[in-house]
Order: C-alpha cells, then structure tokens, then sequence
C-alpha cells in the first residue's frame, strides 16, 4: 500500500468513526499486522494532515477529521456508473469529487453534508460526514440467493451495492423475481445496506422474457431472413394447382392422420389396404417437402442451417417458414396434399416382403389425437373403430417381432406442461406410451428402415461397388463396461447379481427390463441402462441401429421438422429417377456432402435437446412458484458429490436436495454405487429412495428448484 492509498484509508477510518482515536486504534482499525503497516507511517501521515488542516488533534492525543463547518458543505450525492459527486447547495452549485470509499452510506440522490479533503488540479475533492435527507427509501431489484443470505439484486448503474434482504418465511418465493424494498437504517458503510421487501411484482412479461433467454442463450432463430420468408411466400398450394408430372393420384384411398392435440405441422399419415394375396399392404405418407424446397434454395440453406425444429414449452421455433410448415406442406385433413408415400407389403407372420415408393397426390379424410385414437382402437363409438383396431394389432405385431429380432424394450414418457392463456406452466402430465403412440411409432420405424432397404438393393441392381451415398440414423453398440457397471448398480438396487457380459446383446437388457417391469424400481431402472447406451446420431457410414435392432435405418418420415430427412427425401427421389445410376462426380460430391450434413444436425439436434430440456426445467420451476413451502413425496432420481436429484410424485418436476439438509449425521459419498451413507446411521440415500420433501427455495433466474428434507419413506 503506497502513501497516497494509505492516507485516502486513514481518512476513511476517520470519517466512519464519531469519536477521535489514538494511534493504536487507528492501526487497528487498518489491521496494520497483516498490512505491514507501521506506525511511523501513520503519524508521518497525520502530521502532513494536521497542517493542512484536514485532521484535527485533541488534548489526550486523538485524532479525528478537522472539524471547521467553513469547511462542511451541504448537497446532493450523485451516484453513476461507479462515479460519485456531490452538488453542493451554493450560488456556484460547486462540484465535490468523492471517491466511493469516501461515500459513507450516500445512496444517488440523497442531501448529504461534504467535507472538503483535497483539491487536486483545480478539482474539489470530497469525504460524505452525514446523510441529511433520504430521496428515496425504495430500492428496486431481483430477489437472488447466495452465500445464505438472500439479496436485492440492483442496477450497478445507479447502487454501488446489492442490498441483503432482512429474513423472512417468504423470501424462498421471491428469489428470481422482480421486487421493492425499504432501505432499513444504514449508519455503518463497513457493513451491507439492509431492506425490507415491500413489494413484489409478479410480471407475466418477466415470466415471460424467461423463456426469451432459452432462445437467447440455444441461439435460436425466431425469425427468417427476409429473402427466405419472401421465397416461402411465392409457393402455391398444392390444392389450387395442377397434379405435377409423375406424381401418383391416391387421393381416393382412405388415409389417416394421428397426432398429438395441439399439433400443427402433420408431417405423416397412414392408409391400410390387402393385395390381391390378402397380404398387407401398409401406406406411410409423408409431407413431400422437397418437391417445395430445392436443393441450395434460399429455404433449404435456411433450414440446413437450423439443421431441425425445436420444441420449446412455450413456443416451437421451426426449421421451416410456418407457412411451409403449418399449411402448404402439412398434410391436413380433406385438404389435396403433395406425399412421398412407402407401400409396405407384410405377410402374415408381419414379414416385410415388398415395398415401393411413389410421389404421390393424397387428401387425408380424418384427423385423430392420439386421445381420439386410443379411444376407438379400445372400443369406443368411432365410424373408423374397426380399422383403427387393425392397426393396432398390425402395430403390436410389429412391436412384439422387433423385440425378437434385437430391439430395445425401453419404456417412453414424455414430460408436457398445461399453459394459460398467458402461456404460463400451470400444470405437468407425463404422457406414456400408449397403443396410438405405439401404432404410429411402429409404422414410421417400418416405413424408415424400408426405405433404408431401398436404397441399398438400387445400389446393387444398378451394379455398384458400394451403396449410394445416403444419411443413416445411427446407433453404435454401447462400451460393454458402462453396461456392466449398470448392470452392477440394478444388482445392488434390487438385491441381485448380475454377470458381466463379454458381449452387450439387446437380450440381456429386455431380460432385465421385462423382469424389473411392473416394480418400484422399473423407472430408475429403465433410466440407468438408457444412460449406458451411446447417443443415436446421423452420419455417412451405416453402422446399424442397436436400440432399434435394425441393421438399416435412417430418418424419412419428419421432413418439415428434420433437415435430415429432407435431404433423405432428395436422394432417393434422385436414385430412384436414375435407377440407382449416379455419375462419378455426383457420388465424388454427395460424399463429403452427406457427411458433413450428418455432422451438422447431430449437433443441431443436440442443442435443440438441450434447448428443450432447458425449457422444461424452466417451465417447471415456474410452475411451482407458489408452492414453496409445501410437502411432497418423490424419488431419488440422481446422486452427485453435492447432493441428491429428486422428482416429486405429483407435480413431476426435479429438484435438488443438498447433502448438508439430509439430517443429523455426517454422509459419504460412495461415488462407485451413487449413494451417500451415514457415518453414524449407516442411512443410505441412493437412485430410487422415496423421500418425503419441502419446497425450500425457488430461483427462476437459474431454473432451479431447492428442497428440504422432511423423512426417508
């Protein structure tokens, strides 16, 4: 600390204290021991100090800021962007430098008495002795948590400080929220400005502006270019114009669609018809969108770019112009629509045995939810019943096969909010698989690996060395020791053992899964061997699909949503008008084409996923906004070194439970079986243990949701 600095802290010293002090104090006020400093150096100070007359010594040898009122000024503190003057209430309106240290408890706008300290280059320069008059009591802020405390988040433009938030039951409601708070009484600038929150101020424009910042920070574009939205603009609807060359006319045949309620781009739908062999015939129709979007149009370099759509809780941010995806390409229902549909024929042990694809003219004659949907394949009063009860038992058929053949029995749910009017989370529902769901996720998976087939016996009919190039949905065999160590962590869970395995087969895991299905532990278990799984991805090379149990496969059926399926589209529309013959420099550009596509989306699908995830934390947390305080049951659903992931039971939403709240012992992690173990207890706490919990905190800023423990269940 140099001599200037020292002195600008001895002056601070003197300033916040009322009463005169020795060198001793004043040496301790400074922590001298750990500043290395002297008392020489004091007193060389005070000396220069006394004889200009701005620190004044007393009889018993204490000293205090020289106390002239010639020299004391009243005026008004001006605080901005780190800066501090005083306006001084004179003829002149005279200005007084004060350095922030040297502010005392001034808050912007307040009368305060100034002491004249120096004067450098023709500047006053100021100490603040006294606050005459408050401007104003009321401070404005967010509502944050940290270090234990809670605090009055302000503008750092107009507070040199965050003010702490004096305690109270509620404060767990308002943390991330906008609030006002009445300044308490500050005479100690050493120690933090304390408030009173007085108001708090629910915006739905906040809550809102919350679900901007996942946009912001995914980087997700809401709107389109000028020149793509224009380009959009000039297509017209296939209704209003003529059948195009070579497209096929089906619109007489009895299509379907099956989506979710609130969808709005129907990108498939589904037929049923018997040859003359009495074999299925089973039709996936799907939004011919490249027949709209040429290849390196402004919309294809548009969408390649955002690579898919993005389903927020609030919002879906798309990969296409809604007039493209909501209207021209949607396949909606009694409306003529342009398809690119795959006829699969099945025998009746459900062998395909023959497929064929067409661009083709459809009109779809009814639209289902999957609510309508599940309704009538159960019986209910529907004209369609009957076909919509074959198709389902055509579905689990398929279903019950591919698990024989190699495929995965993973169960599905889905995690969906109830919004307001406002577009605010009310209400969570996780929506399970059900036979609709099953019907048509059966249906397009056949309809995808089909195509997949297609291409790769054009390829060897049109006499090539390798397959065409193409983009594969991907999914590669997982690392056998993370399936072990799975494998090891059920057996701990359930009281069992399990063997290592030398080799991960599809098997093993359905023996799990299916011996698991109807106990407590089924849905830790279900998600502790999709975590051990790779992550499916697009990519060039065909490397099969193991959750799938599919040796070809790849994405057709998506392509207002999905860029790659768009391109799938394209590719087999061009091999098939060739017959499978392309040129050398058509295959030497799809190539490096193709690959780099598959790069890009999986990219772009993973920071859609985790876009979404954001947003379904967020919407959570919002949700329960008003419920902190209240008691839940939930389980375990993840352990870390710092505590434990809950999902509560009838909101189902996730929280966290730090260690330090579990009780009245001290806990170890055991990192190796995720759980934390009592020293003294020996209490376990681990993936699938029911807990009784509170809400103890909320911060909407993080999208985080605190609990207290309650009881072990």
């Amino acid at each position: 600390m140099n001599k200037e600095q020292l002195t600008d802290q001895l002056l601070l010293v003197l300033s916040d204290t009322p009463k005169p002090l020795n060198i001793s104090q004043i040496l301790k006020e400074l922590d001298a021991n750990s500043n290395g400093i002297e008392s020489s150096n004091i007193e060389e100070i005070l000396v220069e100090l006394s004889e200009n007359k701005l620190v004044s010594k007393n009889s018993k040898g204490k000293y205090k800021l020289f106390d002239n009122s010639t020299d004391v000024y009243e005026g008004y503190y001006n605080y901005k962007r780190g800066h501090s003057v005083v306006v001084v209430i004179d003829s002149e309106n005279s200005i007084f430098y004060v350095e922030n240290e040297h502010s005392y408890t001034a808050l912007d706008g307040d009368k305060v008495l100034v002491k004249l300290s120096d004067i450098k280059k023709g500047k006053k320069y100021g100490v603040v002795v006294d606050i005459v008059e408050r401007k104003n009591n009321e401070i404005e802020g967010t509502v944050e948590f940290s270090g234990g405390e809670y605090y009055l988040k302000t503008n750092p433009d107009k507070y040199r400080y965050d003010f702490l938030i004096e305690w109270h039951d509620d404060l767990g409601l308002l943390e991330g929220k906008k609030a006002k708070g009445v300044l308490t009484n500050w005479s100690n600038p050493k120690k933090p400005p304390k408030v009173k929150v007085k108001v708090v101020n629910e915006n739905i424009e906040d809550l809102r502006s919350a679900f901007d910042r996942i946009v912001d920070e995914y980087e997700l574009n809401e709107v389109f270019p000028d020149k793509v939205q224009k380009e959009a603009n000039k297509i017209k609807d296939p209704s209003e114009t003529k059948i195009s060359k070579g497209r096929k006319d089906i619109r007489d045949k009895f299509i379907i669609t099956v989506d979710p309620a609130d969808a709005k781009d129907f990108d498939d739908a589904i037929s049923l018809e018997y040859d003359e062999n009495n074999n299925i015939v089973l039709g996936v129709h799907i939004a011919d969108v490249s027949f709209y979007v040429p290849e390196n149009s402004e919309i294809d370099i548009e969408a390649r770019e955002r690579g898919n759509s993005t389903y927020l809780v609030d919002r879906v941010v798309p990969m296409l112009p809604e007039v493209l995806s909501n209207d021209i390409c949607s396949l909606k229902p009694n409306i003529d629509r342009n398809a690119f549909s795959v006829f699969m024929t099945l025998d009746s042990n459900y062998e395909l045995i023959h497929y064929e694809l067409h661009e083709t003219l459809i009109n779809s004659k009814k639209r289902y939810s999957y609510e309508e949907a599940l309704d009538a394949i159960n019986g209910g009063k529907d004209e369609n019943s009957e076909l919509m009860q074959t198709l389902a038992e055509i579905s689990q058929k398929l279903r019950h096969k591919r698990f024989e053949n190699g495929g995965i029995n993973f169960s599905s749910s889905e995690l969906r909010f109830e919004l307001n009017e406002d577009r605010i989370p009310i209400k969570s529902n996780i929506k399970s698989a059900t036979k609709s769901t099953q019907m048509i996720e059966e249906f397009m998976l056949l309809a995808n690996r089909s195509v997949t087939l297609f291409v790769k016996e054009l390829s060897k009919k049109a006499g090539n060395m390798e397959t065409l190039p193409f983009i594969y949905r991907i999914h590669e065999d997982p690392d056998r020791a993370i399936v072990n160590e799975a494998f090891q962590f059920i057996g701990h869970l359930t009281g069992n053992k399990f063997k290592k395995v030398s080799e991960v087969r599809a098997k093993d895991i359905n023996n799990i899964l299916n011996r698991f299905e109807d106990t407590p532990n089924s849905p830790v278990i279900n998600q502790v061997l999709i975590r051990s799984m790779a992550k499916a991805i697009y990519s060039q090379k065909n490397y099969g699909h193991f959750g799938l149990g599919f040796e070809d496969y790849t994405h057709f059926t998506s392509p207002i949503r999905r860029y790659a399926d768009l391109v799938v589209h394209r590719l087999l529309k061009e091999y098939m008008k060739s017959k499978g013959k392309a040129s050398k420099s058509r295959i030497d550009y799809l190539k490096p084409f193709t690959k780099s596509v598959s790069d890009h989306i999986s990219l772009t699908e993973r920071k859609s996923m985790e876009a979404e995830r954001a947003s379904n934390k967020l919407a959570a947390v919002i949700m329960v906004r008003n419920k902190v305080g209240n008691e839940y049951n939930g389980t375990v659903t993840g352990v870390i070194n710092f505590g434990l992931f809950l999902i509560l039971d009838e909101l189902n939403v996730e929280g966290l439970l730090h260690v330090k709240d579990l009780g009245n012992d001290y806990y170890r992690f055991d990192e190796k079986n995720l759980k934390f173990v009592g020293k003294r207890t020996k209490t376990e706490f681990t993936i699938g243990t029911r807990l009784r919990v509170k809400i103890a905190k909320i911060n909407i800023g993080k999208s985080q949701i605190d609990f207290e423990f309650i009881e072990k269940l």
